[in-house]
């Protein structure tokens, strides 16, 4: 079997997909001699279970953690902007009628902040995101581990079983993972462009209501007009800045293709690898996977070492729900600038 033949029996990976879908490729190559044994081994039965269960799990428990900070972040907003609009119809109230619609603002800011207190309170007690982080690692471990067995050269030499090695581990471990990188990344950069424009429309409410209240005073109510506004602008940046930091989406676009052009310089030498392989040197598939995963664990380890980052950012959550609840505006006096809203919250994965 020449590496030509063995490429074509093992097939391209779609550019778009990148599912691994390893319950499914024993039958997918059932009638390739020597591979279908191997995919159906029990050796690599029991490592596919235990990476498609903790693949599950990881799955999940992204899926519980992610659900309840983006919750919280978003019900911090809402009781930050309720409160701003709570400040003005307080100092409109001596003028309107509007006493009703001050106690409806309270009530709902307070359900607000409760229910991000809620959500919090399950992230942290819940231990979420090292549910998340454990889950995930024991996943990528079993996942490499499947591809070492795959790979390995176990008993007698055999150039077309190893040239089959080496085109499997090529499609469904490299060829995977750069379209994981490819797409991922693309996503991420798109979602990280969404959240600077979310924070430029912050910078330009908070920054043009302090001008222009400057600027023209306290004219028929525009200072209050213009007060609103100002502590809007605040809590969306709050808003944006911590959505950044629990989603990590400049970092993880940036780590991504790095990771990706990587694995496209160590693509670049499978020719001579397919050529040594046929020629019997076994070596030459042992230290290509294990180039390959090097790389992707290296990213893999990264992606854990940032969830730092994003255990300040939940405590930064918490300060902002904090300093919400204490500048809830009171009834004034005399009309007074709003409260400052809460400070930007920072990062977090």
């Amino acid at each position: 079997m020449t590496a030509d033949q063995a490429a074509a029996l093992i097939g391209e990976q779609p550019a778009t997909d990148y599912a691994l879908d390893l319950a499914a490729h024993a039958e997918r190559y059932k009638d390739v001699p020597g591979l279908a044994p191997l995919l159906r081994s029990a050796r690599l039965g029991a490592i596919r279970q235990q990476y498609e269960q903790a693949d599950a799990d990881a799955t999940a428990a992204q899926t519980q953690y992610k659900t309840n900070v983006w919750r919280a972040n978003a019900a911090i907003l809402v009781a930050a902007s309720l409160s701003a609009l709570m400040m003005a119809a307080q100092i409109l109230a001596p003028k309107l009628p509007i006493e009703g619609l001050v106690t409806t603002l309270g009530i709902l800011s307070a359900l607000s902040g409760a229910a991000a207190t809620t959500w919090l309170f399950r992230v942290r007690q819940g231990n979420m995101l090292d549910a998340w982080m454990q889950r995930r690692a024991e996943a990528e471990t079993q996942r490499l581990s499947y591809f070492i067995a795959v790979a390995d050269p176990d008993g007698p030499p055999n150039n077309d079983l190893d040239l089959l090695r080496l085109e499997y581990f090529r499609r469904y471990q490299l060829d995977v993972q750069k379209n994981y990188y490819q797409y991922r990344g693309l996503a991420h950069r798109a979602a990280a462009n969404k959240t600077l424009d979310l924070g430029s429309y912050a910078v330009l409410l908070s920054t043009g209501s302090s001008l222009l209240a400057a600027g023209l005073g306290a004219v028929n109510g525009l200072a209050t007009a213009l007060g609103v506004v100002g502590v809007f602008g605040a809590a969306l940046s709050s808003y944006a800045n911590s959505r950044e930091a629990l989603s990590q989406d400049r970092r993880n676009a940036e780590r991504y293709a790095r990771t990706r052009v990587a694995l496209g310089g160590l693509e670049a030498r499978l020719d001579q690898v397919r050529g040594a392989v046929a020629g019997g040197n076994r070596q030459a598939l042992t230290e290509f996977v294990g180039a390959v995963n090097e790389q992707i664990s290296l990213e893999h380890r990264q992606w854990l070492e940032a969830t730092e980052i994003t255990r300040t950012a939940v405590a930064k959550l918490d300060e902002a729900l904090g300093k919400a609840q204490d500048t809830a505006p009171q009834p004034p006096v005399a009309p007074r600038p709003p409260p400052a809203a809460p400070s930007p919250v920072h990062p977090l994965e």
